[in-house]
C-alpha cells in the first residue's frame, strides 16, 4: 500500500493521484499565457470600476430625484391652497358672537346646528334649576370668546368645513362692537352704582 491511502476514492470511481511524487512539474507559463491574464485582468478592473461608477452614479441621480421630490412636496404645502371658502358674512359673525355668543346663535347662522343647541343649552338650562349664575354658562361664554377669536383670524369653519374669510367691515365693527360695548358698561356702572 502506498503511503496514501486512495482506496476510498477509487469506490467512488475517482481516477486522482495524491501522491505528490507522483505530479509532473508545472512548466512556466509562456508569454502569451501571460499577456492574455494581464489583458483578461485589465478588461475585469476596467468593467468593475465601469460598473462601480454606474452604480455610483444611478445611487446619486436616484438620492437627486428623492431630495427634489421631497424639496417639490414641502414647497407645495407652503403654497397657500385653494381651500373652500364659506358664503358667511364674517362681519355677521362677529357681531353675534360677540353679542350672542354665550348663546350659541353665531354657531346657528353659520351652520353648526349641533354644538350652537349644545351652547344654548349650556347658557340656558342651568340657570332655570339654579338660583346662582352657572359655571356652565360661564363655560358657554368662553366658549365663544375662542369662537370669537377664530373668527377674527380666519381660523372659524362654518357646518360644511368651509372657512370664514374676507375682511370685515372695520367701521361696523367699531360701531356696533366697541361703541355698545361701552355704552352697556358705563348703564350698567351707573346702574349699579
Amino acid at each position: 500500500m502506498s503511503e496514501f491511502d486512495t482506496s476510498h476514492l477509487e469506490i467512488f470511481g475517482a481516477e486522482t493521484d495524491l501522491n505528490p511524487k507522483n505530479h509532473r512539474p508545472l512548466s512556466a507559463p509562456s508569454p502569451n499565457d501571460v499577456k492574455r491574464k494581464n489583458q483578461i485582468r485589465e478588461t475585469t478592473s476596467a468593467s468593475t470600476a465601469q460598473f462601480t461608477y454606474e452604480r455610483r452614479k444611478a445611487a446619486y441621480e436616484e438620492r437627486q430625484r428623492i431630495w427634489r421630490e421631497q424639496r417639490m412636496s414641502s414647497q407645495a404645502a407652503a403654497l397657500p391652497s385653494r381651500e373652500a371658502l364659506s358664503g358667511k358674512n364674517k362681519t355677521i359673525l362677529l357681531l353675534l358672537c360677540w353679542y350672542m355668543g354665550g348663546l350659541g346663535l353665531h354657531r346657528l347662522y353659520a351652520g353648526k346646528i349641533n354644538t350652537g343647541i349644545a351652547m344654548l343649552l349650556l347658557f340656558l338650562l342651568p340657570p332655570l334649576f339654579l338660583p346662582t349664575p352657572s359655571p356652565f354658562a360661564v363655560a358657554s361664554c368662553f366658549w365663544a370668546l375662542s369662537d370669537f377669536v377664530a373668527i377674527c383670524r380666519d381660523r372659524f369653519a362654518d357646518g360644511e368645513d368651509k372657512r370664514v374669510k374676507g375682511p370685515a367691515d372695520a367701521m361696523t365693527l367699531i360701531w356696533f362692537l366697541a361703541f355698545p360695548t361701552v355704552l352697556l358698561f358705563f348703564i350698567a356702572y351707573n346702574y349699579y352704582v
